[in-house]
């Protein structure tokens, strides 16, 4: 009996132990992956329809009580909007809610422009019309002013429909592309929907790209996605120009 218990005091404490019994401060525990999605997509809708403002500085603690979520899922929230370029990580001073700038609309439609024509005509013959005619509905569909959320439910439509045609491509890194340029875009995209007299002209915007599938010429439908890129970036670029407060602060990662 006596070997048996100098044997346990031999026994080693785990780390957390120690730290426990010292009163120290332990990380929380990782949340499960659906609160961090929760997290994440209450965050991001945030962000993407000006909850959250461009400039905007927020802290963990805030977005806390803001959406009642756990600490641990916002940290793994932020970091993955960090990551998507939303928010700007600031050392000791929380994050900071991304500005929209004319740098930022030139290089997303630059890259749209060199990839989603290549994208339609590689999709002319393969992609689903019947699809792209339901997306450009829902896209295009009234929206509730009073309900944030029917709008973001047509924003998501213009996204998918983009999103498909580039996924008809079979080419698995120009749909990734394609998803990550137009969820960077989401936010201009609302700007243009609280723009009265772009209203009617961008709901109708995708007519000319369904009508070159249509039609199975690859080069027509290459010339409709090349014209809908460039309507897009003139358009948010006014809108953009017009509101200067939407570019936010100028702020600079890690300060």
């Amino acid at each position: 009996m006596a070997t048996a218990k100098k044997r346990s005091r031999g026994v080693a404490v785990p780390a957390k132990t120690k730290a426990k019994a010292a009163g120290q401060p332990r990380r929380p525990a990782a949340p499960p992956a659906s609160l961090r999605q929760q997290a994440y997509d209450k965050i991001r809708f945030a962000i993407v329809t000006f909850g959250l403002k461009p400039g905007d500085v927020v802290s963990e603690t805030q977005l806390v009580n803001r959406f009642g979520i756990g600490i641990a899922a916002v940290r793994a929230a932020l970091i993955r909007l960090a990551q998507e370029g939303l928010v700007i990580p600031r050392r000791r001073h929380g994050h900071v809610i991304a500005p929209i700038t004319v740098q930022d609309i030139r290089e997303i439609s630059f890259l749209r422009s060199c990839i989603e024509p290549a994208a339609a005509e590689l999709a002319t013959g393969r992609v689903d019309i019947a699809l792209l005619k339901r997306l450009d509905r829902q896209s295009s569909s009234p929206v509730d002013a009073a309900d944030p959320r029917s709008e973001a439910r047509s924003l998501q439509g213009n996204r998918d429909f983009h999103v498909a045609i580039a996924e008809a491509t079979g080419n698995a890194r120009l749909l990734a592309l394609t998803q990550q340029l137009h969820d960077l875009s989401f936010r201009c995209q609302y700007l243009l929907r609280h723009t009265e007299t772009l209203g009617e002209r961008w709901a109708s915007s995708h007519t000319e790209i369904i009508a070159a599938f249509e039609s199975g010429d690859p080069a027509r439908a290459r010339a409709a996605m090349v014209r809908h890129i460039a309507d897009g970036q003139e358009a948010v670029m006014r809108v953009l120009l017009d509101r200067p407060e939407i570019q936010g602060a100028t702020v600079v990662a890690g300060t």
